[in-house]
């Protein structure tokens, strides 16, 4: 049996996000909510909307929380956070932040 790696796990996540970006959910353990769009910019980066107005890149490692104002036409970086771990369930990928007992986690309801 292989073990599979963060790399790994994250270019299953990305393939999943492709496939289900129509039907994609989000969930911070107090909240969730239909994703609202998805683009899978390359192999490295995955550009997630939890918003109109939020958005997060995630690469293998990393987590980047960006806020969007459509009327001023400005990006603000809120914060980065490291990825600890990547758990994958079937049709869940669980992110489990470094520094924090956070997760976000993507899924197909």
């Amino acid at each position: 049996m292989s073990v599979k790696t963060a790399e790994d796990k994250f270019q299953e996540f990305c393939l999943f996000v492709e496939k289900n970006k129509f039907r994609l959910m989000v969930d911070n353990g107090r909240f969730e909510r239909k994703v609202t769009r998805v683009d899978v910019i390359d192999s490295e980066c995955v550009q997630i909307y939890l918003t109109d107005e939020t958005c997060v890149f995630i690469y293998v490692d990393t987590i980047e929380y960006v806020y969007i104002d459509w009327v001023f036409e400005q990006v603000s970086n809120l914060r980065s956070d490291g990825i600890k771990q990547w758990n994958v369930a079937s049709k869940k990928y669980e992110l489990e932040y470094e520094d924090e007992f956070k997760t976000l986690s993507f899924y197909v309801d």
